[in-house]
């Protein structure tokens, strides 16, 4: 999808009446689905969810992003602190069973915000691996809730295109 086509969308969902956010990882890919969304509607909020193992360069990024593109950042926490996320002998779960660290840290915060949200903005892409090349630009998500996945056919290229055209940091 272009910016016409995402634009188009994201219009299509708010004249119905869905309530829209969208998640980062501030990762080089998702820069551009956050430059997008701030040339379309700067109010839609962008959750950052903070497990508490980001690097505070992460952080930090996080906040110039918010300055510069005038996002409505808002950041989200798991439920458990990191010190109770433990197994039986002590040792933190991201080491010794991190399916449960991620449940913790990334799932129960997820459905905190499905569970309030309509649509989801999602920049993933299908050239990311073989589970995402076969997904759909709108899926069915958790609580009745819509993943949009407006980026699904873009490709490194088009993503550092993009990147270097607007001079994105």
């Amino acid at each position: 999808m272009d910016f016409d086509e995402i634009k188009s969308h994201i219009i299509k969902y708010q004249e119905e009446g869905k309530k829209l956010f969208t998640t980062s990882s501030f990762q080089t890919h998702s820069i551009v689905l956050l430059h997008l969304l701030s040339r379309i509607d700067k109010s839609i909020p962008v959750y950052c969810l903070n497990t508490g193992f980001l690097f505070p360069e992460t952080m930090a990024y996080k906040d110039q992003l918010a300055d510069e593109f005038g996002l409505n950042m808002i950041e989200i926490k798991p439920d458990v602190p990191k010190s109770l996320q433990k197994d039986s002998e002590g040792k933190l779960l991201f080491a010794s069973d991190p399916d449960r660290c991620c449940y913790y840290n990334k799932v129960q915060p997820m459905d905190r915000l499905l569970s309030d949200y309509d649509i989801w903005i999602n920049g993933i892409r299908r050239d990311q691996n073989a589970n995402r090349a076969k997904m759909k630009v709108e899926e069915k998500s958790k609580f009745d809730s819509v993943r949009f996945h407006p980026m699904l056919e873009w490709t490194n290229k088009m993503i550092f295109d993009y990147i270097r055209e607007y001079q994105l940091p």
